[in-house]
């Protein structure tokens, strides 16, 4: 897709392709279906058996059919998700994420962990964020805005600054891709557990990365400052009793800022650039919303 682009944004995009996450994205899946922790189980499919065999390029997930999950493949369209599932899917992967909460070495030494950025990544990488942005105002003016570019530069000219901070938090495993085209719920009675599935993309980061994408997925232009501030200190609960850990409010509030901040160039201006050729129905909406989200965090 970057190819097809062309120009700066191709050339940046393959000097850079090799730390985007999807190389050997095969391996990591096939690596997160073989864990056995209940508690992590507790919220992925049901797995059959993982086949792999790298000489006949065969890369194999067995696992139960989820078409009967409540609002499966909802991202086009997210007036079903209510308060409910929202808290709902933010206690399931707070729960993942006070699992694996401070467990940043051992999870590194998994073989099929991918790179996990860094702040000289980042930086390295300028080029790129500045190529997909400048390819969004270009390709999509009606609705990447003057200011949405204005916000995104400067993030990318002060990443040196606010990426060794983002460093720095408490770390645990993320989905990384963790929004409505990925996840739905098993019901029972009133009662809603999440279900996460397509793990290809999993790195270790901060935990509020994976909040901000889906907040930016699933609430609507009308919410209000209360209510988002409300999911995020109902994420930190969650982690903190999941970890057992207790995790500063001030620190964690500005944790997902910064996450915001990522999420901003570091995958929305990837959605952006794949959007040239494939119509993704609900990215307007993300846009807008993590528009909104952007000014909340900055007031």
């Amino acid at each position: 897709v970057a190819q097809m682009c062309g120009g700066k944004l191709a050339s940046a995009h393959n000097k850079n392709k090799h730390r985007i996450g999807l190389t050997e994205c095969h391996n990591r899946e096939l690596g997160i279906y073989k864990m056995t922790e209940p508690r992590f189980r507790k919220y992925i499919p049901k797995i059959f058996d993982c086949y792999s065999k790298p000489e006949r390029e065969a890369f194999v997930v067995v696992m139960e059919d989820l078409s009967h999950l409540e609002l499966m493949n909802t991202a086009d369209d997210t007036s079903g998700w209510t308060d409910a599932h929202i808290r709902a899917a933010i206690e399931g992967i707070g729960d993942i994420h006070g699992l694996t909460l401070g467990q940043e070495d051992m999870m590194r030494m998994m073989p099929w962990m991918g790179r996990i950025m860094t702040t000289e990544d980042m930086v390295e990488m300028t080029p790129l964020w500045r190529a997909l942005y400048n390819h969004a105002g270009d390709e999509f003016p009606e609705w990447f805005l003057e200011e949405d570019k204005g916000v995104c530069q400067g993030i990318i000219s002060k990443i040196d600054s606010w990426y060794p901070e983002y460093e720095k938090l408490p770390r645990s495993l993320l989905h990384n891709d963790f929004n409505p085209r990925n996840v739905g719920f098993r019901r029972d009675g009133d009662e809603l557990t999440l279900c996460a599935y397509d793990w290809e993309l999993a790195t270790i980061g901060a935990p509020q990365r994976d909040l901000v994408e889906m907040l930016s997925f699933t609430l609507q232009e009308h919410v209000t400052k209360e209510t988002v501030d409300g999911y995020v200190e109902y994420h930190r609960t969650c982690v903190e009793k999941a970890s057992g850990t207790t995790l500063d409010p001030d620190q964690w509030v500005m944790g997902y800022r910064l996450a915001l901040q990522d999420f901003s160039i570091n995958r929305v201006c990837m959605y952006l650039m794949a959007h040239t050729f494939r119509n993704y129905k609900f990215l307007e909406r993300v846009i807008r919303v993590l528009r909104i989200m952007g000014q909340f965090a900055r007031e």
